[in-house]
Protein backbone atom coordinates (compact mmCIF):
# COMPACT_ATOMS: atom_id res chain seq x y z
CA UNK A 1 0.00 0.00 0.00
CA UNK A 2 1.61 3.34 -1.05
CA UNK A 3 -0.53 6.79 -0.66
CA UNK A 4 0.12 10.31 1.17
CA UNK A 5 -1.01 10.41 4.95
CA UNK A 6 -1.68 7.16 7.17
CA UNK A 7 -4.17 4.85 5.49
CA UNK A 8 -5.24 2.90 8.60
CA UNK A 9 -7.04 4.62 11.59
CA UNK A 10 -7.89 3.26 14.55
CA UNK A 11 -9.97 5.78 16.21
CA UNK A 12 -11.90 4.62 18.86
CA UNK A 13 -13.36 1.33 17.42
CA UNK A 14 -12.90 -1.81 19.51
CA UNK A 15 -9.83 -3.66 17.95
CA UNK A 16 -7.56 -2.75 15.08
CA UNK A 17 -6.67 -5.90 13.26
CA UNK A 18 -3.92 -5.80 10.14
CA UNK A 19 -1.45 -9.10 9.19
CA UNK A 20 0.13 -9.51 6.36
CA UNK A 21 0.18 -6.51 4.53
CA UNK A 22 3.03 -4.28 3.40
CA UNK A 23 3.11 -0.09 3.64
CA UNK A 24 5.91 1.45 1.53
CA UNK A 25 6.40 5.37 0.55
CA UNK A 26 3.99 6.56 2.65
CA UNK A 27 4.04 10.41 4.08
CA UNK A 28 1.81 11.87 6.41
CA UNK A 29 2.34 14.24 9.27
CA UNK A 30 2.51 11.07 11.71
CA UNK A 31 1.49 7.41 11.79
CA UNK A 32 1.73 7.02 7.56
CA UNK A 33 1.04 3.82 7.85
CA UNK A 34 -1.11 3.21 11.06
CA UNK A 35 -2.40 5.60 13.09
CA UNK A 36 -3.82 4.23 16.73
CA UNK A 37 -6.18 6.68 18.58
CA UNK A 38 -7.65 4.58 21.33
CA UNK A 39 -8.16 1.30 20.22
CA UNK A 40 -6.89 -2.27 20.57
CA UNK A 41 -4.72 -3.28 18.14
CA UNK A 42 -2.47 -5.91 16.72
CA UNK A 43 0.05 -5.55 13.77
CA UNK A 44 1.49 -8.80 12.91
CA UNK A 45 3.81 -10.14 9.37
CA UNK A 46 3.53 -6.88 7.92
CA UNK A 47 6.32 -4.98 6.65
CA UNK A 48 6.68 -1.09 6.76
CA UNK A 49 9.57 0.35 4.10
CA UNK A 50 10.41 3.99 2.90
CA UNK A 51 7.13 5.57 4.88
CA UNK A 52 8.08 9.15 5.83
CA UNK A 53 6.60 11.68 8.57
CA UNK A 54 7.05 15.02 7.47
CA UNK A 55 6.83 18.63 8.55
CA UNK A 56 4.49 20.97 9.01
CA UNK A 57 6.19 23.77 7.62
CA UNK A 58 7.57 26.29 9.88
CA UNK A 59 5.15 25.64 12.53
CA UNK A 60 7.11 24.63 16.11
CA UNK A 61 7.25 21.81 17.24
CA UNK A 62 6.81 19.80 14.29
CA UNK A 63 6.31 16.56 16.21
CA UNK A 64 6.66 14.35 12.91
CA UNK A 65 6.40 11.63 14.87
CA UNK A 66 6.43 7.48 14.03
CA UNK A 67 6.40 7.52 10.55
CA UNK A 68 5.01 3.65 10.34
CA UNK A 69 2.89 3.57 13.25
CA UNK A 70 1.99 5.50 15.76
CA UNK A 71 -0.25 5.13 18.91
CA UNK A 72 -1.33 8.52 20.31
CA UNK A 73 -1.97 10.07 23.76
CA UNK A 74 -6.41 9.45 24.17
CA UNK A 75 -5.80 8.70 28.22
CA UNK A 76 -6.92 5.72 27.49
CA UNK A 77 -6.33 1.81 28.52
CA UNK A 78 -5.63 0.06 25.35
CA UNK A 79 -3.28 -2.62 24.94
CA UNK A 80 -1.60 -3.70 21.39
CA UNK A 81 0.59 -6.09 19.82
CA UNK A 82 3.09 -5.56 16.73
CA UNK A 83 4.74 -9.31 15.93
CA UNK A 84 6.74 -10.36 13.18
CA UNK A 85 6.73 -7.13 11.08
CA UNK A 86 9.59 -5.73 9.28
CA UNK A 87 10.64 -2.13 9.81
CA UNK A 88 12.81 -0.66 7.25
CA UNK A 89 14.46 2.54 5.83
CA UNK A 90 11.41 4.93 7.62
CA UNK A 91 12.03 8.47 8.63
CA UNK A 92 10.30 10.64 11.56
CA UNK A 93 11.57 13.42 13.92
CA UNK A 94 10.78 11.24 16.92
CA UNK A 95 10.22 7.32 16.62
CA UNK A 96 11.48 6.88 12.66
CA UNK A 97 9.56 3.47 12.63
CA UNK A 98 6.76 3.64 15.73
CA UNK A 99 5.95 6.43 18.31
CA UNK A 100 4.24 5.29 21.75
CA UNK A 101 2.32 7.37 23.75
CA UNK A 102 0.07 5.58 25.35
CA UNK A 103 -1.35 1.73 26.87
CA UNK A 104 0.17 -1.50 27.09
CA UNK A 105 2.30 -2.80 23.96
CA UNK A 106 4.31 -5.77 23.41
CA UNK A 107 6.81 -5.91 20.21
CA UNK A 108 8.05 -9.67 18.94
CA UNK A 109 10.28 -11.36 16.61
CA UNK A 110 10.46 -8.33 14.69
CA UNK A 111 13.10 -6.80 12.91
CA UNK A 112 14.30 -2.80 12.49
CA UNK A 113 16.79 -1.86 9.88
CA UNK A 114 17.87 2.02 8.62
CA UNK A 115 15.29 3.84 10.23
CA UNK A 116 16.03 6.94 11.86
CA UNK A 117 14.73 10.38 13.63
CA UNK A 118 15.70 13.89 13.53
CA UNK A 119 15.65 14.11 17.00
CA UNK A 120 15.19 10.53 19.28
CA UNK A 121 14.10 7.07 18.99
CA UNK A 122 15.62 6.08 15.53
CA UNK A 123 13.37 3.11 15.33
CA UNK A 124 10.86 3.30 18.78
CA UNK A 125 10.29 6.53 20.55
CA UNK A 126 8.11 6.01 24.02
CA UNK A 127 6.82 8.83 25.49
CA UNK A 128 3.95 10.72 26.46
CA UNK A 129 3.66 13.91 28.51
CA UNK A 130 0.16 13.00 30.38
CA UNK A 131 0.42 8.92 29.79
CA UNK A 132 2.26 6.23 30.96
CA UNK A 133 2.85 3.76 27.52
CA UNK A 134 4.22 0.11 28.78
CA UNK A 135 6.46 -1.17 26.65
CA UNK A 136 7.44 -4.97 26.26
CA UNK A 137 10.56 -5.74 23.26
CA UNK A 138 11.29 -9.75 23.16
CA UNK A 139 13.13 -11.41 20.24
CA UNK A 140 13.59 -8.60 18.12
CA UNK A 141 16.63 -7.20 16.03
CA UNK A 142 17.74 -3.69 15.71
CA UNK A 143 20.74 -2.92 12.92
CA UNK A 144 22.01 0.21 11.73
CA UNK A 145 18.85 3.14 13.81
CA UNK A 146 20.39 6.40 14.40
CA UNK A 147 20.43 8.22 16.73
CA UNK A 148 20.15 5.28 18.89
CA UNK A 149 17.32 2.62 18.22
CA UNK A 150 14.49 2.73 21.19
CA UNK A 151 14.29 6.50 23.19
CA UNK A 152 12.26 5.36 26.24
CA UNK A 153 11.46 8.27 29.20
CA UNK A 154 8.58 6.01 30.72
CA UNK A 155 8.11 1.75 31.26
CA UNK A 156 10.25 -0.62 29.00
CA UNK A 157 10.61 -3.89 29.69
CA UNK A 158 13.47 -6.14 27.75
CA UNK A 159 14.11 -9.07 29.28
CA UNK A 160 17.58 -8.65 31.01
CA UNK A 161 18.65 -11.29 32.60
CA UNK A 162 22.21 -11.52 31.88
CA UNK A 163 25.37 -9.42 31.29
CA UNK A 164 25.18 -9.60 27.76
CA UNK A 165 21.73 -8.75 27.88
CA UNK A 166 22.64 -5.97 29.96
CA UNK A 167 25.22 -4.79 27.72
CA UNK A 168 22.68 -4.66 24.55
CA UNK A 169 20.16 -3.20 26.60
CA UNK A 170 22.40 0.23 27.08
CA UNK A 171 23.48 -0.13 23.69
CA UNK A 172 19.77 0.06 21.96
CA UNK A 173 18.20 2.74 24.44
CA UNK A 174 18.86 6.07 25.03
CA UNK A 175 16.92 7.89 28.68
CA UNK A 176 15.51 5.04 30.94
CA UNK A 177 16.25 1.53 31.26
CA UNK A 178 14.32 -0.58 33.41
CA UNK A 179 15.02 -3.77 34.66
CA UNK A 180 12.68 -6.42 34.79
CA UNK A 181 14.44 -9.00 37.49
CA UNK A 182 17.59 -9.54 39.34
CA UNK A 183 20.38 -9.93 36.66
CA UNK A 184 23.80 -12.28 37.21
CA UNK A 185 27.36 -12.96 35.08
CA UNK A 186 27.68 -16.31 34.09
CA UNK A 187 31.06 -17.61 33.54
CA UNK A 188 30.86 -18.32 30.08
CA UNK A 189 30.44 -14.09 29.69
CA UNK A 190 33.22 -13.30 32.68
CA UNK A 191 36.29 -13.13 29.86
CA UNK A 192 34.21 -10.34 28.02
CA UNK A 193 33.11 -8.26 31.10
CA UNK A 194 36.15 -8.62 33.33
CA UNK A 195 35.61 -4.66 32.86
CA UNK A 196 32.39 -4.94 33.60
CA UNK A 197 29.23 -3.76 31.46
CA UNK A 198 30.96 -0.76 29.33
CA UNK A 199 28.78 2.58 29.40
CA UNK A 200 29.61 5.34 27.05
CA UNK A 201 26.05 7.40 26.87
CA UNK A 202 24.62 9.51 29.12
CA UNK A 203 21.66 7.10 30.69
CA UNK A 204 19.50 6.48 33.80
CA UNK A 205 18.71 2.98 35.05
CA UNK A 206 16.17 2.31 37.26
CA UNK A 207 16.48 -1.06 38.81
CA UNK A 208 13.18 -1.63 40.14
CA UNK A 209 14.56 -2.94 43.31
CA UNK A 210 16.64 -5.50 41.53
CA UNK A 211 20.33 -6.75 42.03
CA UNK A 212 22.94 -6.84 39.94
CA UNK A 213 25.89 -8.86 40.83
CA UNK A 214 29.24 -9.91 38.98
CA UNK A 215 29.22 -13.46 40.98
CA UNK A 216 33.36 -12.11 42.07
CA UNK A 217 33.80 -13.04 38.24
CA UNK A 218 34.74 -9.05 37.25
CA UNK A 219 33.42 -5.07 37.59
CA UNK A 220 29.78 -4.52 37.30
CA UNK A 221 30.40 -1.33 35.59
CA UNK A 222 32.93 0.75 33.63
CA UNK A 223 31.70 4.51 32.71
CA UNK A 224 33.43 6.32 29.99
CA UNK A 225 35.09 9.76 30.93
CA UNK A 226 32.40 12.27 30.75
CA UNK A 227 29.24 10.50 30.99
CA UNK A 228 26.22 10.66 33.48
CA UNK A 229 24.90 7.40 34.54
CA UNK A 230 21.87 7.78 36.86
CA UNK A 231 21.27 4.34 38.93
CA UNK A 232 18.08 4.33 41.66
CA UNK A 233 17.10 1.40 43.24
CA UNK A 234 19.50 -1.10 42.53
CA UNK A 235 21.71 -3.19 44.48
CA UNK A 236 24.82 -4.32 43.25
CA UNK A 237 26.99 -6.97 44.93
CA UNK A 238 29.91 -9.66 44.01
CA UNK A 239 32.13 -7.15 42.08
CA UNK A 240 35.63 -7.93 41.81
CA UNK A 241 38.13 -5.71 40.57
CA UNK A 242 41.93 -6.59 40.10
Amino acid sequence: ISASGYLIAGDDVNTLTVSGSTFKENGGLYGAGIFVAGSDFTVSDCVFDKNTAFGKGNMTPNNNNGAAIVVTDTGKDITGAITGSNFTNNKAQYGGAIDICEGNIAISDSLFVNNSADVEGGAIDIDSAINNPVVTVENSKFVNNTPQAIHNSKELHLGIETFTDLQNAIDLVDGILTLDSDIAMTDDEAAGFVNGVAINKNIRIDGKGHTISAEDLGRIFSIGEGFTVTLTNATLINGKAD
